[in-house]
């Protein structure tokens, strides 16, 4: 079993320029009836209360602390039931409406119809900034990747054929497999949106997903280990993109130029060596520009750009990329990668701390994938009261991602008044709480720390402004 599901039209969706349309009824009762009677989700609005769905679907997942135990479709029935719906249906009945696949559709629609009032307007500013620093290489967006592993409950297991790694688990003194699920997702830094979303068994292959084709031009596309791919690393280049991606020690090829990152001195020691290979004593180079052949599998001689960088605990960490020596510095290059810390990282944690992100108590795959997206629901849905917010203010503050997701709270007033229709109604919630919203979302001061390790996303775009700019 290979992918379970893929969202990558998001891809084609947030990779064109997009006009950011007034709020006027973003999520509104009609809009969200008329999408699920497209999508097949109901026939008859008395029979499921779609609008409840939504509503309960955020609250639900906004209270990202719930326990594993009691993020069960039973509570989330309760939450529907006690906030949101006017109307009982059997239990059965609405266990049947979550595992309706037409509801995956109706979610993906209703994420996109989001996204679209968003547009370009991320409350982040130092990711604008960043792009806007790179612009003179051709970057119009940088997109980290991530994934994350999720187990399926124990109980559930057995009717859930979809392994994943680690150990056995034993229960009863029996050893059993692992049954889970792989979450992978590429997030549009300019946007402040998730990208690509692709689930895959939880031993899939993390190199297939998220592939070049998948984006337009300009994209600077930034991966982890796992996600290694050198045949596909010419692909970039040939669709007039960028990659950055962090290697493994034993990284293939062979050295044909080497400099040192900062002084640009050559160090002609390393040509003819393997790009990980035992550095002379005289070598105390920080940062170390290699140009790198490798023979890919249909027998091409391939040039790659290898930057190799001294820890501080004296090993060392390996970077390939196709950003240009001359325009991107070595030390840059090392810097580009930790804004994947803010990008993909961060995310990851809001996602799973603040938006909920977990598997339901269910073995049906069709339920797994609802709730993941009811995550991504909620995720979208406090993003954009982050960005109105910061329109109405007209402030300048930076937005903090992680704040946005584990700090502010998407009250009922917010839910109910973007699905009640009324603009007026919208800006009123959005007015009476804007000052928590703010102090909610704003970036707080890093701390010393931070700076120093580069996790602090304003520091590593003004340090990069420096290196690129002079």
């Amino acid at each position: 079993m290979s992918e379970l599901y893929n969202a990558n039209f998001f891809n084609s969706t947030l990779n064109k320029p997009m006009s950011v349309k007034k709020i006027e009824s973003v999520i509104s009762i009609k809009e969200i009836i008329a999408l699920a009677r497209h999508c097949g989700v109901i026939e008859r609005s008395r029979i499921f209360d779609i609008v409840a769905f939504v509503c309960a679907l955020v609250d639900f997942n906004d209270r990202g602390m719930l326990s594993s135990a009691k993020y069960t479709i039973n509570n989330f029935r309760l939450n529907y039931y006690s906030k949101y719906a006017k109307e009982h249906i059997s239990d059965k009945a609405f266990h049947n409406q979550l595992r309706k696949p037409e509801i995956v559709e109706f979610l993906e629609k209703l994420i996109l119809r989001i996204y679209s009032y968003i547009g370009n307007d991320n409350p982040c500013s130092e990711h604008l900034e960043l792009v806007k620093i790179l612009s003179s290489v051709g970057i119009t967006d940088v997109v980290p990747v991530d994934g994350s592993g999720f187990f399926v409950r124990l109980s559930c297991r057995k009717n859930f054929n979809c392994k994943t790694a680690g150990r056995k688990s034993t229960q009863r003194g029996v050893q059993k497999e692992n049954a889970g699920i792989k979450v992978h997702m590429a997030f549009s830094n300019v946007n402040g949106t998730i990208s690509h979303l692709s689930i895959t068994e939880g031993t899939g292959s993390e190199r297939e997903q998220v592939r070049a084709d998948e984006y337009g031009e300009g994209m600077l596309n930034i991966k982890d280990r796992g996600y290694i791919d050198y045949n596909g690393e010419p692909l970039y280049a040939d669709r007039s993109q960028f990659h950055l991606t962090r290697y493994r020690t034993n990284v293939q090829g062979t050295v044909i130029m080497a400099v040192d990152g900062e002084t640009g001195e050559s160090l002609d020691e390393l040509i003819g060596k393997a790009p990980s290979c035992e550095i002379p004593d005289n070598i105390k180079s920080e940062y170390i520009d290699m140009l790198v052949k490798r023979i890919s599998d249909s027998g091409n001689e391939v040039i790659a750009r290898v930057v190799r960088v001294r820890n501080p605990d004296g090993e060392f960490s390996y970077y390939g990329t196709n950003l240009p020596m001359d325009k991107i510095p070595a030390k840059a290059v090392y810097l580009l990668y930790r804004c994947r810390w803010e990008g993909s990282e961060l995310t990851f944690k809001a996602l799973q701390s603040g938006d909920g992100m977990r598997t339901i108590n269910s073995s049906l795959l069709d339920v797994i994938i609802t709730f993941m997206l009811g995550n991504i629901l909620t995720y979208s849905f406090k993003q954009l009261v982050a960005t109105v917010a910061k329109r109405i203010a007209k402030s300048e503050v930076s937005f903090s991602i992680l704040r946005i997701h584990t700090v502010l709270e998407a009250t009922d007033a917010l839910i109910k008044s973007f699905t009640n229709g009324v603009r007026s109604s919208i800006y009123r919630a959005i007015h009476k709480q804007l000052d928590r919203i703010l102090e909610s979302c704003t970036r707080k001061e890093a701390s010393l720390r931070d700076k120093q390790t580069f996790k602090d996303l304003p520091t590593v775009v003004k340090t990069i402004d420096d290196l690129v700019n002079g």
